[in-house]
């Protein structure tokens, strides 16, 4: 092909300038340049076709086993390898560990080398806090190999958190993940949901979702230089990357990964020694946070459609009501009735109440009424709003259902893991 594009161009060139005042290198020059060229357009090509095909298999499975790997030898980079060649996806090695202090904070076959095996309980527990439940832990090596003590340290932490623990060997049966606490804990809500979503709730509901494009697709063009600037700050600050994702309970009770911008530090060094917790997030952090900046990068999420601007906040998994069948029959929010009036100032029942009186009485009135106070609550701070708690219990007491057409004995059993 370019041998052939090289002589129909010198025959060109022969016909129109009898090549007169060409140097004899631009032939070869031409060559190169259109080689190169066309080599790393198909390698471009290749890549994207590639991503894309990986991006579609993890969406086709709503639940992935989350896994870490213990060891970085050549077994467990092909291990990474190979499960990322699965279509589709059923596992997701979510860190790497290794006892050699050397490899901390670098990378294996693009999965983050996270510390050592004794930061193996503090590591599932920083996932916990993301919402992220760690299903097992994979051992590239077989467990003689490790010695007594390292050995005993995970098999203790594993039991403790109730976790899997096997080796690479033993785990290789890639079939998806068992899904019956899932199926066992939101048959009535998914049911109502794929029967009628918008059944029994105010009309509101129906139109919403165009509001939400059209409204979230606007904020992205004003807001693209406070994001750029925000970018940049948290680069500075923390460095990349610049997003961090928790992993919270939507509509219908899917889980889905909620993004925001990076203001704390790592939780631990390059050495792998955890950080204060007092120290890990700067003045500047603090400012992104105190104006609500960390939440922008969650009008993609709207776009995505797993967000409203408006709605009930995502609960992680495990803060998640004892009965929320309601709340989880709406998209969540970015900012909602609870937050303007109260946030954090409020309890989890006081919340869950407000929630609740949104939820039944939502229009476009009261949901410009929460834009304007979200600005007054990000520059005054926050307040509890007593008369609007007021209603919402008195409401909570009045309602004779614990959530709308759901009887006691149908109700959707407790999120909590």
């Amino acid at each position: 092909m370019i041998a052939l594009t090289i002589s129909a161009s010198a025959l060109l060139l022969f016909i129109l300038t009898r090549l007169d005042g060409i140097p004899r290198s631009t032939p070869i020059i031409y060559s190169l340049v259109l080689g190169a060229g066309l080599a790393g357009g198909r390698a471009f090509s290749r890549l994207v076709s590639h991503e894309r095909a990986r991006v579609s298999a993890k969406r086709n499975i709503t639940d992935l086993r989350k896994v870490i790997l213990i060891g970085t030898d050549q077994f467990a980079w092909l291990v990474i390898k190979l499960i990322e060649s699965q279509s589709p996806i059923t596992t997701q090695i979510m860190s790497v560990l290794d006892e050699g202090p050397s490899v901390t904070g670098r990378s294996l076959n693009g999965v983050h080398v996270a510390g050592r095996v004794g930061d193996l309980g503090r590591i599932v527990d920083e996932y916990s806090l993301h919402g992220v439940t760690i299903d097992a832990v994979w051992l590239s090596m077989e467990p003689e190999q490790l010695d007594t003590a390292s050995l005993r340290f995970i098999t203790d932490e594993c039991g403790r958190r109730g976790i899997v623990l096997k080796s690479v060997a033993q785990a290789l049966e890639l079939m998806p993940k068992a899904s019956a606490r899932r199926a066992q804990a939101l048959p009535t809500v998914v049911a109502r949901e794929e029967a009628d979503p918008v059944a029994g709730l105010p009309r509101y509901f129906g139109v919403k979702r165009v509001i939400d494009i059209v409204a979230s697709l606007v904020l992205m063009v004003l807001l693209a230089p406070v994001w750029l600037l925000v970018a940049a700050l948290v680069l500075f600050d923390v460095g990349r990357p610049l997003h961090f994702w928790q992993q919270r309970v939507g509509r219908g009770g899917r889980h889905f990964f909620i993004y925001k911008f990076r203001t704390y530090h790592a939780p631990y060094d390059a050495k792998g020694h955890v950080v204060p917790g007092a120290e890990r997030l700067s003045p500047i952090g603090r400012f992104i946070r105190k104006m609500r900046l960390d939440e922008i990068p969650q009008l993609l999420n709207v776009l995505a459609g797993e967000m409203s601007l408006i709605g009930p906040r995502p609960l992680l998994p495990a803060d998640q009501p004892a009965n929320p069948g309601l709340r989880l029959a709406v998209r969540p929010g970015i900012s909602g009735w609870a937050q303007v009036n109260g946030g954090n100032l409020v309890t989890s029942e006081e919340k869950d109440a407000l929630d609740e009186y949104y939820i039944d009485n939502a229009s476009l009135g009261l949901d410009l009424k929460i834009a304007v106070m979200t600005m007054m609550f990000v520059f005054g701070g926050e307040r509890r709003g007593i008369a609007a708690l007021s209603r919402a219990m008195a409401a909570r007491r009045g309602r004779k259902a614990p959530a709308r057409g759901l009887t006691e004995q149908h109700s959707p059993p407790n999120y909590r893991r």
